[in-house]
């Protein structure tokens, strides 16, 4: 192979970086129980492994900071309207 590439090595240029080398963003998931929290994260770890998953109960419990952009926030119907208050400010970002 090395022959009719010239050297090079054209995979990176044919199907972009390897994934552990490129950034998907943040996902941020809100789910107050915490059996169905666990099965969501992983299912989020396994379909989109370059971005790392934050999981917690409440709004309350979001890090103030080190959430990665883009951020794609997932929430459970079962997050009390309440909760939805405090997320206001990550829900109108540009790159939420």
């Amino acid at each position: 192979m090395t022959a009719a590439t010239g050297g090079r090595n054209t995979t990176s240029e044919r199907y972009g970086p390897h994934p552990r080398d490129r950034s998907d963003g943040h996902i941020l998931l809100i789910d107050p129980d915490p059996s169905s929290r666990t099965l969501i994260r992983r299912a989020l770890e396994d379909s989109r492994p370059c971005a790392p998953v934050t999981s917690v109960a409440t709004s309350a419990s979001v890090p103030v900071g080190g959430l990665g952009a883009p951020l794609t926030l997932v929430l459970s119907s079962e997050v009390d309207h309440h909760d939805m208050a405090p997320l206001v400010g990550l829900m109108t970002r540009s790159d939420t």
